[in-house]
């Protein structure tokens, strides 16, 4: 209750301080919200996808491991930045118990891995071109970040990129991910 009471004076006080801008935001966030169909705490629903490489692959898959969920279009400015980063996050927890899935909403397979080769990615890609997948998520914004628990619950999530948010998201990560024991 303590954190609801911080969090709702913060939003007063940048009302107050930021007037009109700040009433802006609360309207773009009041929308990633109501676009967002999961919430943290929830199990994160489960898909089946088809890798670029034609495999098939499901979120159960990642059961017991700690994942980053990202959902992002090729041709989003926030998307590449965010997807250029991926490799880095996997080698920065390449001692955890953890895996990254992105998922490309809404794209065929040549556009998707045009893009994958263009900025080097190495991480798991996979393709939901009819964006099934992704509406069992929300129903609009990208990228779209979810951090998954080795139990499959939702613990953290972000729309859209910036760098201190998902720093916010890497943060979340080091605690959750455990350290492998093998």
């Amino acid at each position: 209750m303590r954190l609801i009471s911080n969090i709702l004076f913060s939003f007063l006080l940048g009302i107050s301080v930021a007037g009109c801008a700040a009433i802006m935001d609360f309207n773009a966030q009041s929308d990633f919200e109501s676009s967002t169909i999961v919430k943290v705490g929830e199990i994160a629903p489960d898909f089946t996808v088809a890798s670029l490489d034609g495999s098939t692959l499901s979120l159960s898959d990642y059961k017991g491991k700690t994942l980053l969920l990202v959902f992002f279009s090729s041709w989003c400015g926030d998307c590449q930045e965010l997807m250029a980063g991926l490799d880095d996050v996997a080698e920065q927890f390449s001692d955890r118990n953890f895996d990254i899935l992105a998922v490309s909403r809404g794209e065929e397979k040549d556009a998707v891995s045009q893009f994958v080769t263009e900025i080097d990615c190495h991480s798991a890609v996979a393709l939901d071109p009819d964006s099934k997948a992704y509406s069992l998520y929300a129903t609009k914004y990208v990228p779209r970040c979810f951090v998954i628990s080795p139990l499959g619950r939702i613990v953290a999530m972000s729309t859209e990129y910036s760098q201190s948010d998902f720093e916010l998201l890497l943060d979340i990560i080091s605690t959750t991910a455990l350290k492998r024991t093998e």
